[in-house]
């Protein structure tokens, strides 16, 4: 790995994040429940965002030798 290049995740490790992220937004899923996302658009939107943005802020998988 080149100095200064960001770690690359395992698959393991990019399914343990993808679960936390699952996770995470599940519980917030919850708190915002008692405000009836299903009723406004843009929290659902909000959350699908968020949940999208921290899996894509993952490393990328290390190549093959």
């Amino acid at each position: 790995m080149p100095p200064g290049a960001p770690p690359a995740a395992t698959g393991a490790g990019r399914l343990a994040v993808r679960d936390m992220t699952e996770r995470y937004r599940q519980r917030l899923a919850e708190v915002l429940d008692r405000w009836s996302p299903e009723e406004h658009e843009e929290a659902r939107e909000m959350l699908r965002r968020f949940s999208q943005a921290l899996i894509s802020e993952l490393p990328p998988a290390p190549q093959a030798a």
